[in-house]
């Protein structure tokens, strides 16, 4: 489909397509920067349904032969619309209810997602076989769909009684778990670019094996985020974060091994999974806990996609520098990456620790308790 609205119709290069996905980015890095400014000015209803209709206006404008220059430039401001519907959704999840709770409810979320994302991906596949332009249509239709849901549904502002400030400085608050998403989403973009090339090429897998590898990663880390937000609400983002990140980063360095060990591979790619979901959960429910808003949220996400960006580019140049340097190129990549995953959480932890207070099971001590009602 990417091939189709880019190289095909604007003869544009492989390049110009990576530019054509990365463009989004762009827009949502913009937005990040006053996406709690709007949520404030306008509330929740009004930016969740504004921003779907765009996102749908903008979607179906694309379907249409409007030149390459134009089309990114729409893609650009796609992503900020885009961006802002997620981010103040996830806020408004993050702020609703009881905070110990909050990983529950922001896991059960992202679990939906995720398996919202597997379900487009599987029917823009299907829709995209005769015209790739129609896969924009039916996005567009469905953004229109949500931007309708929202004006009937009752989106009020949570009311909150007791605002709790977490004891982190203002401004290294929010670069820990924008850090780790980072680092996570950079890993990602390695398990679903090169890890598939090392699969094909090194091991001999056909598209099925790697499809059934690839997969399973992904799906059991779709369906774990929701009991991984639960186990984080009892022991603590940081504890789950420790232990899921030592089993990633040594599966990680691990994986030329794991993925040749016949079927067994396929229980490895779901432990995987296991341990990545409890990587975005603990990650997440520290972005709520910055208690930043629909900013937070925004630049939360924008810095995951950054590294989902990032991490298929550098994994690229670590492969042709290792094979240049006469390494097994893939096996080393992976080993730094797994340095690299874990230099990064030991960095956020460091981030955290001259302000963070804890408890014994590695929740944020909510002392400090600001009294206020008002909305989020």
């Amino acid at each position: 489909v990417l091939r189709g609205l880019t190289v095909d119709r604007y003869d544009m290069s492989e390049g110009g397509a990576h530019l054509f996905m990365s463009a989004s980015l762009v827009g949502a890095t913009i937005v990040a920067g006053f996406a709690s400014r709007l949520r404030r000015r306008f509330g929740l209803k009004r930016v969740v349904c504004i921003s779907a209709a765009m996102n749908a206006v903008l979607l179906i404008t694309m379907a249409f032969p409007i030149g390459a220059f134009a089309t990114l430039c729409v893609r650009v401001m796609e992503g900020g619309a885009d961006l802002m519907v997620c981010a103040v959704l996830f806020d408004r999840i993050a702020s609703s209810g009881q905070r110990a709770q909050r990983g529950a409810r922001l896991g059960l979320a992202a679990t939906t997602m995720m398996i919202g994302i597997a379900t487009g991906i599987l029917l823009g596949g299907i829709i995209g076989r005769t015209d790739p332009a129609m896969v924009l249509v039916a996005g567009g239709l469905a953004c229109m769909g949500l931007s309708l849901l929202g004006a009937l549904l009752p989106l009020g502002e949570p009311e909150q009684s007791v605002r709790a400030y977490p004891l982190v400085s203002e401004r290294s608050r929010m670069m820990v778990p924008m850090l780790q998403i980072f680092a996570d989403r950079a890993t990602a973009g390695l398990l679903v670019t090169t890890a598939p090339l090392f699969l094909a090429r090194e091991l001999g897998f056909g598209s099925a094996g790697v499809g059934s590898r690839v997969g399973t990663i992904m799906l059991v880390m779709a369906i774990g985020i929701w009991p991984m937000g639960r186990l984080v609400d009892r022991l603590g983002p940081w504890k789950v974060r420790a232990s899921c990140t030592i089993a990633f980063v040594l599966s990680i360095a691990c994986l030329p091994v794991l993925m040749d060990i016949g079927a067994w591979s396929l229980l490895a790619c779901a432990c995987i999974g296991v341990f990545a979901s409890g990587l975005f959960a603990s990650a997440i429910v520290l972005a709520s806990r910055a208690r930043n808003g629909a900013g937070g949220m925004a630049s939360f996400y924008t810095a995951g996609n950054a590294g989902f960006f990032v991490g298929p580019l550098l994994a690229g140049v670590l492969v042709s520098g290792f094979a240049a340097m006469g390494t097994s190129p893939f096996a080393a990549t992976f080993v730094a990456f797994a340095f690299l995953h874990a230099g990064c959480t030991v960095a956020s932890r460091w981030i955290a620790s001259p302000d963070r207070a804890t408890d014994p099971g590695g929740a944020v001590r909510e002392t400090g308790v600001t009294t206020v009602s008002r909305a989020a």
